[in-house]
């Protein structure tokens, strides 16, 4: 699918061109995010988030063949995740709200059909507790393989692999995390309080 790769390019690259955006919010019920071919990931509840967070993030990365930089603020705790997203100047060009009962996106700039359940799915791979993704991978047909900071000079590693190709990448270190996305093809830095 290239839903998950349509959704970072659009978020990344227009915030920088769109005016503030004044569309109306969508609720939308769950579909799974296929994060590779035939492997449906459910979004977990915010429950299963690691820990709070308010702060702001910054996304650069590429795909498609471009360069994109974005930037957020982002509130979550085991209610609701949130994430404004912002323009050169600051204003808010779009939102998404998560919850058990339902996604909210509201974004004049993203295209019709574009499902959210895409970003959610990366956020939860990056912030979620191991033990409540390798249910969640494994029920999609995917294996999780976690290595701790101590084992990585303070750099957690959660690999993703459907069989033993490895489709994910993803590296956390304090104020940086390095996301790859081998199936998709798109790959991004986040930066913030993490």
């Amino acid at each position: 699918m290239r839903h998950a790769l349509a959704a970072w390019i659009l978020i990344l690259i227009l915030p920088c061109v769109a005016p503030s955006c004044a569309g109306r919010p969508e609720t939308a019920s769950l579909s799974p995010a296929y994060i590779a071919e035939g492997a449906p990931y459910l979004l977990l509840p915010p429950e299963e988030l690691e820990r709070p967070m308010d702060m702001a993030q910054q996304m650069e990365g590429r795909g498609g063949g471009r360069d994109f930089v974005l930037q957020a603020w982002v509130q979550a705790d085991e209610r609701e995740i949130r994430m404004v997203w912002l323009n050169a100047l600051g204003a808010e060009i779009g939102r998404l709200i998560f919850q058990s009962s339902g996604l909210e996106l509201s974004s004049a700039f993203l295209p019709a059909g574009l499902l959210p359940e895409y970003i959610v799915a990366d956020f939860q791979l990056c912030f979620y507790r191991i033990a409540a993704l390798e249910r969640a991978l494994g029920n999609a047909g995917l294996a999780l393989r976690a290595e701790s900071p101590a084992s990585l000079d303070g750099v957690e590693r959660r690999v993703i692999f459907q069989g033993e190709k490895k489709i994910i990448v993803i590296e956390k270190s304090p104020g940086r995390i390095r996301f790859e996305n081998l199936a998709r093809g798109y790959a991004y830095t986040l930066r913030g309080d993490f």
